[in-house]
């Protein structure tokens, strides 16, 4: 009869009304998944081209990212964890970056092959070594404790025995066990009582001469002062000489002058130190030792 006609039209119009919605969805999904997906296409030539961006094409924007008009050749990607032109470059700004890792998603870091662990890859890893004494510093690199040294922390360093001695050299250093704080200086002598017998060396770098920061012992008195870093000297003998000779000369139109400052202290022998300006300086100096030599008969 004409309902039941009426009917099965309905039902079958119904039918493929369904199935074109299907395929809409479906061909939807598959744009929205290339579009965002796409890891095959070069963006760096896209970026140099200034290819379209719009969906569907082979430099679509990438992440959710929005095509701008009216040029098409650049996304927006505010909001997505994505940047560059074409969102395809993930951001790991929220985490501090990964170090030496790589960021592969938003706030997601790969740290595979770089020597670091952790959210974003900080944490030095040390596989192939055990800091016995110490901790690991940097990739399969140990930072040892104050006193123990080796590649695994695991020798007893005997610190008294340093290049760069940690006492003063008028006192006795005294290694002791890495837990009991590593060495230990003994007192400053009574001739230089003051200040500490532990030095503090400022390393050489890069060549450079190393120098004391800190520390040493030092005698103090009302007329002088010296430390452990510099010589003390006494003098003793007939006489101490302090002169101070100035010359000048000249020669045609034009004049020299020359200056000597002559030092020295007589200890049973003598001993001179000449400091000079000038070749006319060496006569001076040589009449000023006969003179002395003459002094002493």
């Amino acid at each position: 009869n004409k309902k039941e006609k009426l009917h099965l039209l309905f039902e079958e119009g119904r039918q493929q009304q369904m199935k074109f919605l299907f395929f809409i969805v479906v061909a939807f999904c598959l744009v929205e998944l290339t579009a965002g997906q796409n890891t095959t296409t070069n963006y760096t030539a896209c970026a140099i081209e200034k290819a379209d961006c719009s969906p569907g094409e082979e430099c679509a924007c990438l992440h959710g990212g929005l095509c701008q008009s009216p040029d098409y050749t650049a996304c927006l990607c505010d909001g997505t964890g994505w940047t560059d032109s074409y969102c395809q470059v993930a951001l790991c700004t929220d985490i501090g970056g990964c170090g030496a890792g790589s960021c592969v998603a938003p706030n997601v870091c790969n740290c595979t092959g770089s020597g670091f662990s952790g959210t974003n890859c900080s944490t030095p890893v040390c596989t192939t070594v055990q800091c016995v004494h110490g901790y690991c510093g940097g990739p399969n690199s140990c930072t040892c404790y104050a006193g123990w040294a080796g590649t695994q922390c695991e020798v007893a360093e005997n610190e008294c025995q340093r290049l760069y001695k940690p006492c003063d050299n008028r006192t006795i250093c005294t290694n002791l066990a890495p837990d009991a704080g590593g060495y230990n200086c003994s007192a400053c002598p009574a001739d230089f009582p003051y200040g500490s017998p532990y030095v503090n060396w400022s390393l050489p770098i890069n060549g450079s001469t190393p120098r004391v920061l800190s520390g040493g012992c030092t005698n103090i008195t009302s007329s002088s002062t010296s430390s452990s870093t510099v010589a003390s000297s006494s003098s003793s003998g007939n006489a101490t000489l302090s002169s101070s000779i100035a010359s000048s000369s000249t020669v045609g139109s034009g004049s020299r002058s020359s200056s000597s400052t002559v030092s020295s202290t007589i200890t049973g022998n003598i001993t001179i130190t000449v400091e000079a300006s000038n070749a006319n300086t060496l006569l001076l100096t040589f009449a000023l030792m006969m003179a002395m030599i003459a002094m002493s008969l």
